[in-house]
């Protein structure tokens, strides 16, 4: 026996305890390396328009009671789930600026890939990012190494796949302006390529909107068997009014 203290211990006893607490720690920072390198695998092969958005997941998702944000919210937990398990399907969100639709949007895919360990392979791409990184190797001087075909291969390859804001890249909300000939074809590729596999997409406008910018077809290769969270109820989680006699009093 082995005195610490007044306690008497067991020499065997004590260094099975303590090899036991060192190989916890271990496997945590080994877990812990691992969600990292998962994560940054992720962003890797992602297009984030706004690096704020990493930081997006349920928890801080904040939401009223009863409102159809908090329904939103519930249902993206449960399409997490769902992927996580195997399951395959489209999910689109849709509805007013401002409402958290990229932020459940990166939850989703963050709880899934931490829920699969990677297995699951995620990307997420902003339209309009997308559409101008594809155009900047059209230029004369462009030196990288990366092409049309390259991007559009990277949408294809993942599991699952965000596409955020479609429709920001054909111009402003309420114009009808009609996505161009280059962007359909980028769409198509990608939708054709995804057959069976997961695709999100987050918008500012209704099904009847995308069909006045996009040819139908696309727009229902893009829908395939989906669910549709509907954001028209929700405010603008962005836009907030200052209470100014309330600053001024706090100057």
């Amino acid at each position: 026996m082995m005195r610490v203290g007044e306690t008497e211990l067991c020499p065997v006893c004590h260094r099975e305890t303590e090899n036991q607490k060192l190989s916890a720690q271990v496997q945590e920072n080994a877990q812990r390396i691992h969600e990292e390198k998962q994560l940054e695998q992720l962003f890797q092969n992602s297009l984030f328009e706004d690096v704020q958005n990493l930081q997006a997941g349920f928890k801080n998702y904040r939401t009223e009671s009863n409102t159809e944000a908090q329904a939103n919210k519930h249902r993206m937990i449960d399409v997490a789930r769902a992927y996580a398990s195997g399951k395959v399907f489209n999910t689109w969100l849709y509805g007013n600026p401002g409402t958290g639709k990229t932020h459940l949007a990166i939850a989703t895919v963050r709880n899934v890939n931490k829920e699969t360990a990677g297995n699951l392979t995620c990307a997420f791409v902003n339209t309009s990012q997308l559409m101008q990184e594809i155009r900047s190797t059209f230029s004369n001087g462009y030196a990288g190494s990366e092409s049309e075909k390259s991007y559009i291969a990277r949408c294809v390859a993942p599991d699952l796949l965000v596409l955020d804001d479609l429709g920001a890249e054909s111009g402003r909300i309420g114009t009808n302006n009609q996505a161009s000939d280059f962007v359909h074809r980028v769409l198509y590729e990608i939708s054709s390529g995804r057959q069976h596999k997961i695709t999100m997409i987050t918008t500012n406008l209704t099904f009847g909107e995308l069909e006045n910018i996009y040819d139908k077809k696309l727009i229902s290769r893009l829908k395939g068997e989906h669910v549709a969270l509907d954001f028209t109820k929700t405010e603008d989680h962005r836009s907030k009014k200052l209470d100014w006699e309330a600053m001024k009093g706090d100057a």
